[in-house]
């Protein structure tokens, strides 16, 4: 007879096999899907529609997750947790480090932007924004943030990353408003 923890194992082994396969389907899926995908929005687009993904997309930058950090760490000093101050100053601390790393790579890639008229995707080092679509600047963040909290205190991340990654990845939304304004291919699934 195997021993709860045997099972709990195998559970778990077989949890995480089934997201690694669903992430893969999604991965697949945003590539073979990504001229419908784009044509659905062109014929559904309106002036209310860009208005509420400019919104989305501003509220998924790091401005807005810095505020968040900001008035976490500015709510734990008034509470006196000093638990509480280390964990949202971790979170800003993870943003900053994903905003760099992501701008150096997006520096050293060159993805055009889907605005860009070029031939060549990819195009080398470019110092020109228009060439920074890879990798996302949006995911990067978001995830950084919120894996922060999560490895901090699993209870309470948990339901937040689970919640992203059931949209595909936690800058799902991001990349539906962002293509909505016509700012993002998702050729590469990581692009904004």
């Amino acid at each position: 007879m195997k021993a709860e923890t045997e099972i709990t194992q195998a559970r778990s082994r077989k949890i995480w096999i089934a997201l690694t396969v669903m992430a893969i389907i999604a991965l697949v899926a945003a590539f073979f899907l990504d001229q419908s995908a784009t044509a659905w929005i062109t014929a559904h687009s309106s002036a209310e529609l860009k208005r509420v993904m400019r919104i989305v997309s501003r509220v998924g930058d790091w401005p807005a997750h810095m505020v968040a950090g900001a008035i976490g760490i500015a709510i734990a000093f008034a509470a006196g947790s000093k638990a509480w101050m280390r964990i949202f100053l971790a979170m800003l601390i993870a943003l900053a480090l994903a905003g760099l790393s992501t701008r150096a790579m997006k520096i050293a890639t060159g993805r055009a932007r889907p605005s860009v008229k070029t031939e060549a995707r990819w195009n080398g080092p470019q110092l020109s924004s228009k060439y920074h679509a890879f990798p996302s600047g949006h995911t990067a963040s978001s995830t950084a943030f919120f894996v922060a909290l999560f490895l901090a205190r699993k209870r309470i991340g948990t339901p937040l990353l689970i919640r992203r990654h059931l949209r595909r990845d936690p800058g799902s939304n991001l990349r539906i408003s962002r293509r909505a304004l016509a700012l993002y291919s998702p050729q590469s699934a990581f692009s904004n």
